[in-house]
């Protein structure tokens, strides 16, 4: 008779992430006065793991030894849920405030253990304390002594650390790993940013004039009533006016007032330059290596001209479509594309009051939130781009940095704290996980999105400074391409494009009109789908190697990757010409 043996569950281990950095002769390591404090944290370790076998639970802790900022990111991709202790030796170069904080609030339950000296940290030890009472964050200083270091780290370890140890392992299974891919609900985003009052401090606002007169508008007030709003801000004023007098309003005399100015123009071109106004002020907060404000700003603003195409019924269109026509001033070949591609069909559960350019300037504000309240982990996010060469989605390289603090969460949880656009949280939100169930809404944002990639894409280059690399991150390497390749490979299906119209046969009337017959249209489009099938899978490839979500779009609308493409190639002068017209305006 045989016995059936039971498999011993395997032991848990758990880890302690130890940014010391580890000198060329390792035997330092056991005698320099300089790694005391390594060696009492080793020392506290080895008891801890007694007390843990002592108490017949079957698991371990384990310390990991990192030297380099960039380091944390690659043990937390696979190690977040395991991972009990981020501790910062005295050693560790140049320690900022924002990793602090940042860690200690963006992750699984952990602490964050900093022995802070003066010499290598950027901030204080009284700012230290602080973090202490606000976050949960412990810290002692590199000059206790040897007593004192040995006592603080026996406390924390069997006092602090045991306890959580047990808790994780009594809780920890296979469904944490993929908990890891969904987004923090709503609740939990907003509790993690308040746990943090010097994130609170520094959440930037939606500018006051702005918000006043887009909700003004919302409410369908009149153009006097919007314009005495925005009168008091002298160069949106001067912003608005310039715009109405530009030759293709037609005016036939010089506008003056901004009341005229807005009666010219109309409410929606109105709400694109206060909300691009707005956008840029957000921009001009971050001061960050490797933030190209510039290129961010482009990047979204032609999501929101690109979401606003998308959406725009050109056979029946609404009062505030019919504004949508006239502000953009589509030449009639884009409409007549518009009409044949039907895109607004595919999204016509789209709600009425949603406005679909807002929603995409404002898609990646989360963005503008972790770099303004997380200062210098933005070079990170682009160092994992670096590594991946671009195949990696930019939401998984945040995840290995920001933990649960991707942009797609900060962005909810910064237009909920602004509580002036209700209906974009969600889609906003979500614009990065689409599936069957998802809301038009958010699917127009995710696809508008997609489509600009090639056109305006963000990041566009990784501009990391070296002095900022030397200390944090690896040498670069020259196998790793640092220009996104989006944008050369959509050049290129756009050369073969223009290639084709410049062979198109036009009659005199459609040159001179502008207006095509619909079989040129019908040429035009026949072109455009000719250039993406010179070269079907390399740029889908790649958009989807930065955006998977793309084939779950191709799902949801039921067009392919390719037909997608032929669209963004057919209204991509359309899209760069608002976008440049628009950076015009908000620049001066």
């Amino acid at each position: 008779m045989t016995e059936t043996l039971r498999q011993a569950p395997a032991r848990q281990i758990f880890y302690a992430i130890l940014g010391e950095p580890i000198p060329k002769n390792t035997a330092l390591l056991r005698t320099s006065d300089e790694y005391r404090h390594f060696r009492s944290i080793y020392l506290a370790q080895k008891q801890l793991n007694k007390l843990i076998e002592e108490s017949q639970l079957d698991a371990e802790v384990r310390l990991i030894m990192i030297d380099r900022t960039s380091d944390i990111p690659r043990k937390l991709w696979d190690l977040s849920h395991a991972t009990c202790a981020i501790i910062f030796g005295p050693n560790f170069p140049r320690l900022s405030e924002a990793t602090i904080r940042l860690w200690a609030t963006s992750g699984q339950e952990r602490y964050i253990v900093v022995c802070h000296n003066p010499k290598r940290a950027l901030f204080d030890y009284e700012r230290l304390q602080r973090f202490s009472a606000e976050l949960n964050v412990r810290g002692y200083s590199s000059a206790s002594t040897e007593i004192e270091t040995k006592a603080f780290w026996s406390n924390f370890f069997d006092a602090e650390l045991c306890p959580l140890i047990r808790q994780k392992a009594a809780t920890f299974t296979g469904a944490d790993l993929a908990a890891a891919e969904r987004l923090l609900s709503r609740e939990k985003a907003s509790a993690a940013l308040n746990a943090d009052p010097t994130t609170m401090d520094l959440l930037p606002g939606f500018p006051h004039v702005a918000r006043k007169a887009i909700a003004a508008i919302d409410a369908d007030k009149s153009h006097t009533a919007v314009a005495r709003i925005v009168e008091p801000d002298g160069p949106l004023t001067a912003t608005i006016v310039r715009t109405a007098n530009l030759a293709r309003y037609g005016a036939r005399q010089r506008i003056e007032t901004l009341a005229n100015a807005l009666a010219m123009i109309g409410m929606e071109e109105t709400r694109q330059i206060l909300t691009g106004r707005a956008m840029n002020e957000l921009v001009r907060k971050v001061d960050q290596s490797g933030f190209v404000a510039k290129d961010f700003f482009a990047h979204s603003v032609s999501t929101g001209y690109m979401a606003q195409l998308l959406q725009l019924n050109v056979e029946s269109p609404s009062p505030r479509q019919q504004e949508v026509l006239k502000s953009l001033s589509l030449p009639p070949f884009v409409i007549d594309v518009l009409r044949r591609f039907g895109s607004w069909k595919r999204f016509k559960g789209v709600h009425g009051a949603f406005d679909p350019f807002t929603a995409g300037i404002l898609h990646d504000v989360g963005k503008v939130l972790n770099t303004v309240c997380y200062k210098d982990t933005y070079p990170l996010v682009l160092y994992e781009m670096e590594r991946s060469k671009w195949q990696t989605r930019l939401l998984d390289c945040e995840r290995a940095v920001v933990g649960d603090l991707q942009h797609p969460v900060t962005s909810g949880a910064l237009l909920e704290r602004w509580e002036v656009f209700p209906r974009l949280v969600e889609p906003i939100r979500n614009h990065h996980q689409v599936d069957e169930q998802s809301a038009p809404e958010t699917a127009l944002v995710a696809l508008a999105n997609c489509l600009v990639k090639g056109m305006f894409p963000f990041p566009r280059v990784i501009s990391i400074p070296e002095e900022y690399r030397s200390v944090h991150l690896y040498p670069a390497s020259d196998e790793f391409p640092l220009t996104n390749p989006l944008p050369g490979l959509f050049r290129q299906h756009a050369k073969w494009f223009e290639a084709g119209y410049d062979e198109l046969k036009l009659t005199a009337d459609e040159v001179e009109s502008g207006r095509y017959q619909e079989r040129t249209v019908e040429a035009l489009i026949a072109i455009a789908r000719e250039a993406v099938e010179r070269d079907p899978r390399v740029y889908s490839e790649a958009l989807s190697a930065q955006n998977p979500e793309l084939f779950d779009l191709v799902e949801w609308t039921d067009v392919s990757a390719g037909d997608w493409l032929a669209f963004s190639l057919l209204v991509n002068q359309t899209i760069s010409n608002a976008v440049n017209r628009l950076l015009a305006s908000t620049s001066h």
